[in-house]
């Protein structure tokens, strides 16, 4: 017996028939479209476990809603790409950070050069527990905290910053617009269903008549 698959029906529950599925609309995309490339840290394993939960629960019913799932699957996982590389990046600037605030805390004038800066930065993010906590008991004792790191951050890469939430935004922007495509389709297909259901009933009541 060939292999049944759904397609989108109408009513208030969104109901499916079954039909005929020779090759499944899914397995069709993956033939057309490349695959999502994964970079360093990623894993491919996760993105189609992620992407086959999608599919669950939204359950695309035609090509149409494969491309638009597909389109929000990937949208999705590069949003939480660009905001996983933000992180690593401010992660990576943060002795220079660090440094700054703390130079500037003691009023050194050309702060860029402070030896001590440099060290207490360097000290608190070792991995030495007693090296980290002096350094942090140092930093409390100029009062500079996550807030002035934070800010210094800001200042030195604000750029850069902005080009990432850039990316965060256009992904997000982009999921957003694969729901919206996706939600208007489908009640695009369940008004024609239901066009279609009245437009039988008012043939047979014709046909009863004649």
């Amino acid at each position: 017996m060939p292999e049944t698959r759904n397609k989108c029906g109408s009513g208030k529950r969104r109901q499916c028939v079954a039909v005929k599925s020779g090759s499944s609309h899914a397995a069709l995309i993956k033939e057309i479209i490349p695959p999502m490339v994964m970079l360093g840290g990623e894993k491919e394993a996760d993105f189609e476990e992620f992407e086959r939960r999608a599919h669950e629960d939204l359950r695309p019913c035609d090509v149409i809603e494969e491309v638009l799932v597909m389109d929000f699957t990937r949208a999705v996982w590069e949003a939480l790409r660009y905001t996983r590389l933000r992180d690593a990046f401010l992660s990576l600037h943060r002795v220079e950070s660090t440094r700054r605030a703390v130079s500037i805390a003691q009023g050194e004038a050309a702060y860029g050069l402070d030896a001590e800066a440099k060290m207490l930065a360097l000290d608190l993010l070792s991995s030495d527990r007693v090296l980290s906590n002096l350094a942090q008991r140092r930093l409390d004792g100029l009062n500079v905290g996550e807030a002035e790191v934070a800010t210094m951050s800001l200042s030195l890469h604000s750029k850069r910053l902005r080009d990432f939430e850039d990316l965060i935004d256009r992904a997000n922007r982009r999921k957003n617009d694969a729901l919206r495509e996706l939600r208007r389709h489908r009640a695009e297909l369940a008004k024609r269903a239901k066009e279609f259901e009245k437009q039988q009933i008012v043939d047979a009541q014709f046909e009863d008549v004649a």
